[in-house]
């Protein structure tokens, strides 16, 4: 399993080749809200799978899914795609981050710092 430390090494050092993704300079503003479909980039999909934080119960822990689904999408990214797929899991950060209340809420901004601040695994050492 990749550390934290590796996978922020990943993001800064590895980041795959961008010539596919081409800036362009906006004509107009309806050009400039124009939205990126990265589940098919180039027929590639950069992201991680979807998530129902409501099976088997409900749990207010969509501050731990967000965060854990954007690390895990940028880790894709920065991977250029590569399987396997690295998916965060967010029930370390459910059930470890003490300035959140887990499934009674939390904020996405203190689960980023917890997963800065602490080892924390993917989901194949600890499933939601």
């Amino acid at each position: 399993h990749l550390s934290i430390r590796r996978q922020r090494q990943m993001c800064i050092r590895d980041r795959p080749e961008t010539h596919h993704f081409k800036r362009e300079r906006a004509t107009e503003a309806s050009d400039a809200a124009r939205p990126v479909d990265m589940e098919n980039i180039n027929n590639t999909n950069y992201l991680t799978n979807l998530r129902n934080q409501h099976i088997p119960q409900y749990c207010g822990s969509c501050w731990a899914h967000a965060a854990t689904s954007a690390i895990s999408d940028r880790i894709k990214i920065a991977r250029n795609a590569q399987w396997p797929d690295i998916n965060i899991s967010p029930q370390v950060v459910i059930s470890c981050s003490t300035n959140d209340s887990g499934c009674h809420g939390g904020e996405a901004l203190s689960a980023f710092e917890f997963m800065h601040n602490n080892n924390i695994t993917d989901e194949t050492c600890s499933i939601y």
